[in-house]
């Protein structure tokens, strides 16, 4: 409506409230979520319905949720994800914030800043190290956490590195893995996994700590993450790479609003593609979903890239012709397993991940390991 794009009142910002939100606010939370679509060749949200909480419930150890509210209006919200990893110098909790959304109508009134700093004063000693993720091209976002724009007394943050989510399109089969034997996992499994994710994780900031009562534990508890869904790559009857293929599409997924024209080109070719590459879904209409995969819980001995191309191989070929358009796979920084990539047609959307160390906590200003730190798509 015209009313929800003018700028609020002074008074009503100034008059807003920021809080947590609770699990009663969830359809408030998933309004805002429709709201606040994503524009590029077409137009999408991040589908969350029925369970708003479904999501966060499954990716974090613990979560809250700020909501700025005017009077008993939500009109914004952003999410504190906590998990526990890799902190620097030995194992603890880490923080992730996102997920910030602010209706059309209260932008530009630093309501996202107020829940940002609001966070961070609210974090406890001990919580020494947290990130965020900027989408190259957001402005605003950049702007609002830039170090230069503003400092927290007990923080100090920088821009750490990139992060590429690549989605792979499923379009033809891929003639499966060249240099591995790729199979599912099994309950037997479960040691071995866990030890290799401990070795090719080792001293890299973030990186989870993943033991096979964790990894056990997760197959029953999070929806859609049985042990089925993890590939495992043998060489010479060694273990040397796992990857879950997670369908996450009944906690979130992305819901098609609108195709623009170069959008609609895109389907247009698409549509004209399928006459050969037969096996490759069609694009949704509006109001339909993607249906995707997310490659989590990566880990790669040595960081191979020919390892992890084998697994990406065998997802793909096996999800071919399921209805499925993609798969996510992200990297951080330098990540040398970015090479995997070459044999698939992707596209890529770049961010930047700006690190948040408290003052103090380390010898050095930043942890150690930030230089080659391991972000998980599935909680982004």
């Amino acid at each position: 409506m015209p009313s929800e794009r003018r700028a609020p009142p002074e008074a009503a910002v100034a008059a807003a409230t920021v809080r947590p939100v609770t699990r009663d606010d969830a359809p408030a939370l998933l309004a805002i979520n429709r709201a606040c679509p994503i524009e590029a060749n077409f137009t999408f949200y991040f589908d969350r319905a029925p369970d708003f909480f479904a999501w966060p419930d499954a990716v974090f150890d613990q979560h809250e949720y700020l909501g700025v509210y005017s009077d008993d209006r939500l009109v914004g919200y952003g999410l504190c994800g906590t998990l526990e990893g890799w902190i620097g110098d030995g194992w603890g909790p880490y923080v992730y914030g996102g997920d910030l959304r602010v209706l059309p109508g209260w932008r530009g009134a630093g309501l996202a800043k107020r829940i940002i700093l609001e966070f961070i004063d609210r974090l406890p000693p001990g919580r020494r190290a947290a990130f965020m993720l900027v989408k190259d091209g957001n402005v605003a976002a950049t702007g609002l956490i830039s170090p230069r724009r503003w400092a927290v007394p007990r923080f100090v943050h920088r821009v750490l590195c990139r992060f590429e989510a690549a989605n792979l399109l499923l379009l033809r089969r891929t003639g499966g893995p060249r240099r591995c034997r790729v199979r599912h996992a099994r309950e037997g499994d479960v040691e071995a996994m866990a030890a290799l994710m401990t070795r090719a994780l080792q001293g890299r900031l973030f990186a989870p700590q993943l033991t096979a009562e964790r990894l056990a534990r997760d197959a029953e508890r999070v929806p859609g993450l049985g042990l089925d869904r993890y590939f495992l790559a043998e060489r010479d009857g060694r273990l040397v790479g796992v990857l879950a293929a997670w369908d996450e599409g009944p906690l979130r997924r992305t819901t098609l609003l609108g195709y623009d024209l170069g959008g609609k080109a895109l389907r247009a070719g698409y549509r004209a593609a399928s006459l050969v590459l037969r096996n490759a879904a069609p694009l949704p209409e509006v109001g339909e979903s993607f249906r995707s995969l997310t490659a989590t819980r990566v880990a790669i001995a040595d960081r191979d890239p020919g390892v992890l191309e084998d697994l990406l191989r065998a997802v793909v070929d096996e999800h071919l012709g399921h209805g499925y358009h993609m798969l996510h796979v992200g990297f951080a920084g330098e990540d040398p397993l970015r090479v995997a990539l070459k044999p698939f047609f992707a596209q890529s959307f770049r961010s930047q991940i700006y690190l948040v160390a408290e003052k103090g906590a380390y010898p050095s200003v930043w942890p150690p390991g930030h230089e080659d730190p391991y972000v998980d798509l599935a909680i982004i």
